[in-house]
């Protein structure tokens, strides 16, 4: 009895360690991500688009852009992401409270493709 508990230890101690690897690689993806597309992480509210495959694109509000990004990439974002992955931040729009984030999402939400690009185009 005692054996299969310090083998059941064991397995937990191999499974957090890959959560925590799995979790960096996670961490270090979403960075690449972010790096590539030249977005700068905000804190407080924001408006954040995404290329998904097939060029869609996922129009999403967040108040930790970091955490939100993980969790689509771990598939638990939206099932539009889930669905349509792998994906890349297209851009990122600062809010000022998450009011405003949810009156722009609505806004941008109803955009054509073309007019959602422009408005994340860097000025």
């Amino acid at each position: 009895m005692q054996r299969a508990v310090k083998e059941h230890k064991h397995s937990t101690w191999r499974c957090s360690l890959f959560s925590l690897m799995l979790l960096k690689e996670c961490f270090d993806i979403m960075q690449n991500m972010m790096t590539k597309s030249g977005v700068t992480v905000h804190d407080g509210w924001v408006l954040y688009i995404l290329t998904c495959r097939g060029d869609r694109l996922y129009t999403g509000i967040s108040n930790d852009l970091r955490s939100r990004l993980r969790a689509h990439k771990e598939g638990r974002g939206s099932k539009f992401v889930k669905a349509f992955s792998p994906f890349t931040l297209a851009g990122v729009v600062p809010c000022k409270d998450a009011t405003e984030a949810r009156k722009l999402e609505s806004r941008v939400k109803k955009m054509r493709r073309s007019e959602k690009l422009d408005f994340i185009k860097p000025r």
